[in-house]
């Protein structure tokens, strides 16, 4: 755990990462798919395939991101994420700031400490997607030398098509 005034940063608890779902829930009742995305979510972190991390200002949950560290899970099929993690490559996923919270620099400090977490750890890369249309997280991620593609996804939206690129960056140095 990192503490930087009322600032804190760790991985989450079961509670904790109830906690998050919960708001995530509350803020989208009508999608049912964070129903079930809560359970699965909470039983692949039970069992070794996901690590949640958050990050707390005066005790409220404010920045939250996951790390798939196994290429088995429940949500996740080894054949969608057989490029994306490995013994030495994790893969950054829901990666949130609470609206009134954003612009603010909390998720860059937040995501310093994830990444020396991750090289603790034993790891050597980190991968991500970014949906191409958000070119503000495109350029954050550059900044922060996710700069080696991987590949590129299409997803079919019921209103939308959503392009996904894929990168990876080193954190062995």
């Amino acid at each position: 755990m990192n503490i930087q005034n009322n600032l804190t940063f760790k991985i989450a608890n079961i509670d904790e990462v109830k906690e998050k779902w919960d708001y995530e829930i509350k803020i989208h009742p009508e999608n049912l798919l964070y129903y079930k995305a809560a359970n699965e979510f909470i039983n692949e972190i039970k069992n070794g395939t996901r690590i949640s991390y958050i990050a707390k200002l005066n005790n409220k949950i404010i920045c939250d991101l996951t790390v798939i560290v196994k290429e088995k899970g429940i949500l996740n099929e080894a054949k969608y994420y057989n490029d994306l993690v490995s013994d030495k490559r994790v893969f950054l996923c829901g990666l949130r700031t609470i609206k009134e919270y954003q612009g603010k620099g909390y998720f860059s400090k937040f995501y310093k400490y994830v990444e020396n977490d991750l090289k603790e750890k034993g790891y050597k890369e980190i991968s991500l997607s970014v949906n191409i249309k958000e070119t503000k997280n495109l350029m954050m991620y550059f900044k922060w030398n996710y700069t080696n593609y991987i590949r590129t996804e299409i997803r079919e939206g019921k209103k939308d098509t959503f392009i996904f690129n894929y990168y990876y960056k080193k954190i062995d140095i």
